[in-house]
């Protein structure tokens, strides 16, 4: 995933392979971020579906591919796509042609719109050095400014971890090609790949929080979203379940998730108690629907399971929506447990420290907003038996699972 999605439209093979060659010099931009359309019709499409930084268009197009040329095609899809509802325009739009009669023709109404004109000729370098000098201010600027309109998306997923431990390792073995990268003024370190299956492909973040906790959770959550505005947004990892709620390895997706910390502390007759006033968040209700569904395919959990050549338990894999709170400390008393559930969440099936911080700050976040949910697996009870035995073969359940959801269910940019 680069930093510009890209649109070029022209209907000359030499002059888009020329094109390309210029973008692809830049950095920050890669190919699996330039998208082709070789008539207007084509185009209209596109635009229409998805969203671009940059819109690269030919001024000489034909309006299909069986047409000729004509500068009245691509000035058409101009104007749709500035002025039509029902588009999605692109942050930039650059001209290109290399007929001098084109250029002048178009001049006036590319200056009034301050759009960008380029004169191309493939035996000087002008030309290049032109685009190339646009594309790498676009660039900077983007990420000076971490542009948002508002509306639009800049990767399809982002996963989180609370520790670079088990759980990130377990994030790092998806085939997604992982490839390391720094944020300007930013310590994290993250990590960016793409999931891929047959015409499916996605673009994902990964990073992990310096601290378990959801404090550092939270601000982890709104970095990413800050930074790399994803349509959605998964913490990974493992939790304690609720005996006879959960199994190990199984994977919870938590809803509601609240702060089972949250409350008033008072003392009656001479008695401290606790008195709990949680917020509680629910899972957004289109995520529930996909999970619901997804949760009955007992073939893709058994093959999870399978895969994992580990420890693993006789029990089989499922995966359970329920009630999971959130806390700041490690728990292993099973008095304390038993607590949490009677007087907060009777049908309680999880305890963990991050999910609430993670879906507090996407419920908070600045539009676009994403949609955000956690995916954690037990690796133990919170009880006095509690143990490491599992925390691999948890981490990879979850990560599995996430990695398998993402191709089947989400949908991509």
């Amino acid at each position: 995933m680069g930093l510009l999605r890209i649109l070029i439209v022209e209907d000359s093979t030499p002059k888009l392979e020329s094109i390309a060659r210029v973008l692809l010099a830049v950095p920050g931009v890669e190919l699996s971020d330039i998208q082709e359309a070789r008539d207007s019709t084509s185009a209209k499409r596109l635009l229409k579906e998805q969203r671009f930084d940059l819109l690269l268009l030919d001024i000489l197009l034909p309006s299909r591919m069986d047409r000729e040329p004509k500068i009245e095609s691509s000035m058409e899809l101009l104007r749709e796509v500035t002025e039509r509802e029902g588009y999605i325009r692109p942050h930039h739009i650059i001209g290109i042609t290399e007929f001098d009669e084109s250029f002048a023709t178009v001049r006036g109404k590319f200056v009034e719109h301050l759009w960008a004109l380029i004169r191309y000729d493939r035996t000087a370098e002008e030309w290049q050095h032109q685009l190339h000098n646009k594309i790498r201010y676009i660039i900077e600027y983007k990420r000076a400014a971490r542009f948002t309109d508002g509306k639009s998306y800049d990767c399809d997923l982002a996963i989180l971890t609370a520790l670079d431990t088990v759980e990130l390792s377990a994030v790092r073995a998806l085939p997604a090609k992982w490839e390391q990268i720094e944020v300007p003024h930013d310590a994290t370190t993250y990590m960016k790949g793409q999931f891929v299956e047959n015409d499916r492909r996605l673009s994902v973040i990964a990073a992990s929080a310096p601290r378990m906790g959801m404090a550092a959770a939270a601000v982890l959550t709104s970095k990413v979203i800050y930074s790399f505005r994803p349509r959605y947004v998964c913490m990974v990892g493992i939790l304690a379940g609720i005996p006879n709620q959960a199994n190990f390895g199984d994977i919870l997706i938590p809803d509601p998730s609240w702060d089972w910390g949250s409350g008033k502390i008072e003392i009656a007759n001479g008695v401290e108690r606790f008195l709990p006033a949680p917020h509680q968040i629910a899972l957004n209700v289109e995520l529930r629907e996909k999970l619901k569904r997804y949760s009955r395919d007992e073939t893709i959990f058994a093959r999870i399971k399978m895969d994992w050549n580990g420890k693993k338990p006789d029990t089989s894999l499922r995966l359970k929506i329920g009630p999971v709170a959130s806390g700041a400390a490690v728990l292993s008393a099973t008095d304390t447990v038993a607590g949490i559930r009677d007087q907060q969440n009777r049908k309680m099936i999880g305890l963990e420290m991050e999910a609430y911080g993670v879906m507090s700050a996407g419920e908070y976040a600045s539009e676009p907003r994403p949609k955000i949910f956690c995916a954690k697996s037990v690796c133990d009870f919170a009880d006095e038996t509690k143990s490491d035995d599992y925390q691999a073969y948890a981490a990879h359940t979850s990560a599995q699972f996430l990695y398998r959801f993402a191709l089947d269910e989400l949908v991509p940019l």
